[in-house]
């Protein structure tokens, strides 16, 4: 794995998420930037954190990196992968001041999330009418069952949020 990797110019993703007890982790992958053929994705460090900030983040990066390679080149690593979390776009521009290669990348869906409540904050009354709506549509039993009655056979309509009963 190593061998495959070293001397070639690299991405990095890290992601943080919790486990059930609530306690945060954050995973961080490399793989190899070339046209070649190389190996699939490598999980380096799956690290549990305190809290997770700007400094855990880019500490994490740094010392997942230096773990495999002691004398990491810091012109190899070209591209970072996370999502926008504003901690994530700090560390991004943290470590951009030791790997001055490399190219903070961010999730889309994570981006259009962020101007999406960036958008409801703004509009406040139309944040509003869409909650009436919802509440309307989504969540009154009454029509839950009216649609449970006229289509039997079909599932409700699918919810991306979570609005329908589980107990439905």
């Amino acid at each position: 794995m190593k061998a495959d990797l070293e001397g070639t110019p690299l991405w990095v993703s890290v992601d943080e998420t919790t486990d059930v007890a609530g306690r945060y982790f954050a995973n961080v992958l490399i793989g190899k930037l070339d046209k070649e053929k190389s190996l699939s994705p490598i999980l380096i460090a799956c690290t549990f954190l305190e809290n997770p900030d700007v400094a855990a983040i880019a500490r994490l990066i740094n010392w997942s990196l230096l773990d495999l390679w002691p004398n990491f080149d810091s012109n190899l690593l070209t591209v970072m992968l996370s999502d926008s979390a504003d901690y994530m776009l700090k560390a991004g521009n943290n470590l951009k001041v030791f790997n001055p290669k490399m190219c903070h990348l961010t999730c889309l869906a994570h981006s259009l999330h962020k101007l999406a409540e960036t958008v409801r904050e703004l509009f406040p009354v139309v944040n509003h009418l869409i909650s009436a709506v919802k509440k309307v549509v989504c969540k009154t039993p009454s029509r839950i069952a009216t649609w449970k009655n006229n289509y039997p056979h079909l599932p409700l309509p699918p919810s991306p949020c979570g609005f329908y009963s589980k107990k439905l």
